[in-house]
């Protein structure tokens, strides 16, 4: 599982409700906790692998040794509503999809998140500091948002020479994708 890469239109935009919780889902959910841990993320969501739906993962402790431990830390977040949102922290934030690039946001210090299990099981969480950063940063991605568009007017131009150099790599590799893309439809018809 690939995670994508900024500025990707995927990661601006809203995703749509899961309808299904079933065992596919579940295959999904495990492999984007590989992909997490493979990233040395601490969250990831949906929209961060292609899939344009409400669910996000989260783990704040990822470096646990035994697989028994990671898992009894691992979160499945689907169809969230986060409300009750108190006080205000911030924290430097860093995100998969844009590598190399990290910034201060502030987010609320305390937040209430409802949200289905992999069992459909409802349930609801009272987070505070980094827990309810890292819930909050994801719900973003769920609404199409990303932390860079949090950041102060000083961290933007700090920011902006790796958010350039990320343009032009995805850019470029895009190109790339429609060239090879371009060169199997030429074999093709040239076979037939």
């Amino acid at each position: 599982m690939k995670i994508v890469k900024y500025p990707d239109p995927i990661l601006n935009k809203l995703a749509e409700p899961v309808e299904t919780i079933d065992d596919n889902l579940a295959k999904i959910v495990a492999e984007m906790f590989k992909a997490m841990y493979a990233g040395n993320g601490v969250g990831l969501a949906a929209p961060q692998v292609g899939i344009s739906k409400r669910f996000f993962i989260v783990n704040i402790d990822p470096h646990e040794q035994s697989p028994e431990k990671l898992a009894q830390n691992e979160y499945v977040f689907i169809n969230p509503i986060l409300t009750n949102f108190e006080g205000e922290q911030e924290y430097e934030e860093g995100c998969l999809s844009i590598p190399g690039v990290n910034a201060k946001v502030k987010r609320a210090q305390k937040v209430t998140i409802t949200a289905q299990n992999l069992v459909n099981e409802t349930f609801t969480l009272e987070l505070d500091g980094f827990f309810a950063e890292v819930v909050q940063h994801e719900n973003d991605h769920l609404d199409g948002i990303l932390f860079i568009q949090k950041v102060s007017p000083t961290e933007q131009i700090a920011i902006k020479p790796q958010l350039n150099a990320l343009r032009q790599k995805y850019q470029k590799e895009k190109r790339k994708k429609a060239k090879a893309s371009a060169k199997k439809a030429k074999k093709r018809k040239i076979k037939r």
